[in-house]
């Protein structure tokens, strides 16, 4: 970990890349690290492969009309421009905005057999369209989701989001802001869940493969040092106003404090 910076201001996972606009550049560097820290713990006996899925999700944007500038429309209805004259009315068009679809996609890690036929661990790692009350993003991932729990592959949930809903567990999920949901084939339904808090550092987390084989650590926050460090993050982050969501009213003298380290 040497010369690594590792966001200077948080000992945790960095609330602000959650804010910024830097999410869909932090989750594919992210899901690209975790595979690399991955293979060498499990090769040659499985290879780990990113997988992507994509599709469209229409942003709803407010309704915002505009009305047309008068002197487009001239005096007894000759449009401006044409030189025609008519004699019936013209009707002036507000100028709305569109419901525009925008690109979406979804990546995740296998690891699979090495020939690629048998999947045995699946990691996903939630997005803000994963975690959405309503739309595409949302439905996409609960229809994977829903496929692995029925299928023979373990399932392990990485959510580095504050905001959002968690996916679905029949009880509440412990306290914490982060969450890991570790689900192995052989403990269906039930499953292990990781929480933590902001103050408190990424943790290790496990990754099951075959039953009776010996799991391997995933190391959260090695690799999300990495990844801060590659990007340089601390050079394009603003630590400035609130995070989203808010912090609650117990950790804000102390996110305060951590934002006062940011250099001037």
């Amino acid at each position: 970990m040497s010369g690594m910076v590792n966001s200077p201001f948080f000992p945790c996972m960095d609330p602000y890349i959650e804010t910024s606009r830097m999410w869909r550049d932090f989750h594919t560097r992210m899901v690209t690290a975790l595979a690399e820290a991955l293979t060498p713990q499990v090769a040659p006996r499985y290879a780990v492969m990113i997988e992507e899925s994509a599709y469209l999700l229409w942003e709803e944007v407010p309704l915002r009309v505009l009305m047309p500038d008068a002197a487009l429309v001239g005096a007894r209805g000759e449009a401006a421009g044409t030189g025609v004259t008519s004699a019936v009315a013209t009707l002036s068009p507000a100028v709305c905005t569109q419901v525009m679809p925008v690109d979406e996609t979804d990546r995740w890690l296998e690891i699979r057999t090495p020939d690629g036929r048998e999947v045995v661990t699946v990691i996903e790692m939630l997005s803000p369209t994963n975690k959405a009350t309503a739309g595409d993003g949302h439905s996409a991932y609960l229809l994977r989701r829903n496929r692995l729990l029925g299928s023979g592959s373990n399932l392990v949930e990485i959510d580095l989001l504050r905001g959002g809903h968690r996916a679905p567990l029949s009880e509440p999920y412990p306290p914490g802001d982060y969450a890991v949901v570790v689900d192995r084939v052989p403990m269906r339904p039930k499953c292990h869940v990781f929480m933590w808090g902001v103050r408190e550092p990424l943790p290790v987390v496990p990754i099951p493969l075959r039953e009776g084989e010996t799991e391997v650590g995933l190391d959260l926050r090695r690799t999300f040092g990495l990844v801060y460090d590659r990007a340089r993050y601390d050079l394009s982050l603003r630590y400035e106003g609130e995070p989203v969501p808010p912090f609650p009213p117990e950790h804000r003298a102390w996110v305060d404090e951590r934002r006062a380290r940011r250099p001037a």
